[in-house]
């Protein structure tokens, strides 16, 4: 290998074991804004709420009475059961006009700066999914007209409390109009109704709030005023927030600031922020110095972004320092409860002291997954020449010739890549599963290491909220609308970061970014298919027909009316469409790799390029999804780009993605202690194991989503195990549980063959070693997500059939 910076070196040699032993001393360190006095500000906040109006309902001869403004539309008023409140029930129920739903409307304008929750007390209630829509005349650029709808949380209680929280919500703004309230969107258009209230809701929490710190203080997890949600100490206007620093402190301080767009006071002001720093000096107080400015003019376009503020320490080195950080409306500061702004509305995030200059710099770590990427769909792993930068990519870095996924689910899978951890022992099994709290995740280890972490990703159940994978981030970009379809809506927002971190003085980046455009369904935008297209006839290549006969398409339910390959016979055509998503996903990793050489970190840092899982293309007679675990499911690309410039090589040890965490953790210094107590991740450091020329035969395990199988390749065998009915592949498919299947890949690659019962012997012996291997890892706490009606039809519309992971 060729190395350009012998710091890179430096770090190489060490994790193989074979050079200098050191390390980059780590003097970067995330701080903890508290209020004075010590505590979280977020915590201080939480559960503040100011009643504005109520709507109490005394009977249903009275109802229309008692809820005006609010009208009825087609729903009727009678007498509760319960004798409480007023019964309602739809008065029509014609689906095929669209008259659906019992809703109320309210007929006047309101201000969206009035009030910000609205809950609901019923009885005979069946379902939590209310549903608010309203019109505003302030939306922002990249709200669509029409109308908005927000899901709501049940409150349990007799009666029920339905809670609909538009806190921070982009286009609840300015002045409101054709307000409807849904109570029930699905199901049963019945229930009792007592009330409705208006409140400002002072503060309200984002996903994934921090736990690590041992200080009463803490942050609110990931919130913001757009898709940039950052990692966040809320507070006052004019209410200060304090940090402590030792004389061992670094000489660079930096925050990141924004506001939400609630003002009750002097709207034609600029909102400020400030830092402060003050020295104590022989039991002497003196008086606070300003060291960092920024203000936002009242006139910024809406809504806020961020900006962040950096401070030179260097003045106050060997100092034992105090900073502080304030905030307001207008040309000064408030007097604390003032009322100028709402609670919580000035936004602190992460707060960070670093070495602007370190002597020996950890590097820049990029984790990039392409979701459902066959490892033979890439040139340099024999497919067709569709991917020419992931090609160069192979041939610069390191190439693993084989490497297995932990699981054939895109959020299963991806919690092994991000813990290091079998699915089996984080406990996160299918795609409506959220990771345990008590589960460390790399970015956790890494921001305690002094990184700044981020993630962008493009499908909703790898999003905090859903997923639990937002704890550790410092940043974390929400899936853009049609990001599960073209990823260049995600690189969007991923560019504004690199361009700010190209700006001047950081620290380290962990930077995870996920695509989709491999998945169903299959094809690339428009004119990128043209022009892909263009370029197979100038090759000689014609485009496969859609039609075959006899058809050469399996059993599929992606052939129906409305799917992507209605009317499509020929098997040919539909990867055809696969061949070209994977060709413009390739697009979007060389563009995200030249937006890295911008900003100056692509050559100095260490990389790794994989997928969640491969996809069936028929093998097995498993059609364009990812349903059991043989080997067009489980085999994924794994390239890692070292920093410098490198001679690239293949290795041919067996690798897995639940190896991506320790190898990216080992290059970022975590210590052992850093993950936790039994926490340290159980995959290999792909650095030594890339020298293991007896990894070759190394026996990986895996397994399929709801732990429905579960199997490894081991040498030339890949061997799998029913432990449950397996149902995926539809009724008149069943599978009975206990079924074996054992092939050999290398003279069966196609895995045409199953030898189980051939061989019955060997089968039986991966059979016991698989069930050991499940005693030792199993025992992870498996957490369902709490899904809306509406993410289960997203789920659905993506082939994720309900309870049934398989089709995934």
């Amino acid at each position: 290998m060729r190395w350009r910076n012998t710091s890179s070196l430096v770090f190489v040699l060490s994790l193989l074991g074979c050079g200098p032993e050191e390390r980059a001393v780590v003097r970067n360190l995330h701080l903890d804004p508290q209020l004075i006095g010590g505590g979280s500000p977020g915590e201080a906040m939480d559960g503040a709420e100011r009643l504005v109006r109520t709507f109490a309902v005394d009977g249903s001869d009275s109802a229309a009475l008692d809820l005006a403004p609010w009208q009825a539309r087609n729903a009727i008023f009678h007498p509760a059961k319960s004798g409480l409140g007023t019964g309602v029930r739809a008065a029509e129920y014609r689906p095929e006009a669209g008259v659906v739903h019992a809703a109320l409307e309210f007929s006047e304008p309101l201000a969206a700066d009035q009030f910000n929750r609205i809950e609901l007390d019923l009885r005979s209630f069946r379902n939590g999914n209310a549903t608010l829509t309203w019109e505003s005349d302030e939306r922002p650029a990249d709200v669509p007209l029409g109308s908005l709808r927000v899901d709501a949380v049940t409150q349990a209680g007799e009666p029920e409390t339905l809670v609909l929280s538009l806190v921070g919500h982009p286009a609840w703004r300015g002045t409101i109009r054709k307000l409807r309230l849904f109570p029930c969107w699905k199901g049963p258009q019945s229930y009792e109704l007592q009330s409705i209230r208006f409140l400002q809701d002072n503060f309200d929490g984002g996903a994934d709030p921090s736990s690590e710190f041992s200080s009463p203080g803490g942050d609110s997890g990931l919130m913001g005023p757009t898709r940039d949600k950052r990692r966040t100490w809320p507070s006052d206007a004019g209410v200060p927030l304090t940090v402590q620093l030792d004389a061992q402190h670094p000489a660079a301080f930096q925050v990141e600031v924004s506001a939400t767009d609630v003002a009750v006071g002097a709207p034609e002001q600029a909102t400020v922020f400030v830092v402060e720093v003050r020295a104590p000096r022989h039991g002497r107080t003196h008086p606070w110095e300003e060291v960092a400015r920024t203000s936002f003019p009242h006139d910024a376009p809406r809504p806020l972004t961020w900006r962040t503020l950096r401070a030179d320490l260097s003045p106050w080195m060997g100092q034992d320092l105090h900073l502080r950080l304030r905030g307001w409306r207008g040309s000064a500061p408030p007097t604390p409860g003032s009322g100028q702004l709402s609670r919580g509305s000035l936004l602190w995030a992460n707060s960070m002291v670093f070495d602007p200059v370190p002597d020996q710099r950890p590097p820049d770590l990029i984790l990039v997954t392409l979701d459902t990427l066959r490892a033979d769909a890439l040139g340099c792993y024999g497919g067709p020449p569709d991917t020419p930068f992931l090609d160069q990519l192979a041939g610069e870095g390191i190439r693993f010739e084989e490497a297995m996924s932990a699981c054939n689910s895109t959020l299963p899978a991806h919690t092994s890549i991000l813990t290091g951890q079998p699915v089996p022992t984080h406990g996160v099994l299918d795609n409506r599963s959220t990771l345990s709290p008590g589960v460390r995740t790399l970015a956790q280890a890494l921001r305690q290491s002094g990184y700044t972490t981020a993630a962008a990703v493009s499908v909703e159940h790898l999003q905090p909220s859903w997923s639990g994978l937002g704890r550790g981030f410092d940043r974390f970009l929400e899936v853009a609308p049609g990001a599960t379809v073209d990823g260049a809506l995600t690189l969007d927002g991923v560019e504004q970061w690199l361009a700010e971190w190209g700006e001047g003085p950081r620290p380290p980046v962990f930077l995870w970014v996920h695509l989709f455009d491999p998945h169903t369904p299959y094809g690339p935008p428009k004119a990128f298919r043209r022009e892909y297209e263009k370029r197979l006839a100038e090759a000689g290549e014609e485009v496969p027909p859609r039609l075959a006969e006899p058809s050469s398409v399996g059993i599929t339910t992606l052939t129906r009316e409305g799917e992507f390959l209605h009317g499509v016979s020929n098997g040919a055509f539909a990867r055809h469409l696969y061949r070209a998503s994977v060709a413009y996903t390739d697009k979007l990793v060389e563009r995200l790799v030249e937006g890295l050489r911008r900003a100056g970190i692509w050559e100095s840092a260490l990389a790794v390029i994989t997928a969640d899982h491969g996809e069936s293309l028929g093998e097995q007679d498993v059609w364009y999804n990812h349903q059991r675990i043989h080997p067009a499911v489980m085999s994924i690309p794994l390239i890692v780009h070292l920093p410098g410039e490198s001679v690239g090589r293949v290795s041919g040890a067996r690798a897995s993605n639940a190896d991506i965490a320790r190898t990216l953790g080992l290059w970022g210094g975590v210590r052992a202690q850093d993950w936790g107590a039994q926490q340290q991740p159980a995959g290999l450091n792909l650095i030594q194991l890339a020298q293991d020329v007896d990894a070759v035969n190394r026996r990986v395990w895996f397994v399929h989503s709801n732990q429905a199988q579960a199997g490894c390749r081991d040498g030339d065998v890949h061997y799998f195990h029913n432990l449950t009915e397996y149902l995926q592949l539809g009724p008149d498919r069943a599978q009975p549980a206990g079924m074996e299947f054992l092939y050999l890949h290398g003279p069966d690659p196609g895995s045409s063959s199953n030898l189980a019962g051939v061989r019955p012997e060997l089968a039986a012996q991966y059979q016991v070693a698989m069930r050991s291997w499940l005693r030792e890892v199993s025992g992870g706490t498996h957490l369902r997500a709490d899904l809306s009606p509406e993410q289960e039809d997203q789920m659905r519309a993506m082939g994720y059939v309900g309870g049934d992971e398989g089709s995934e």
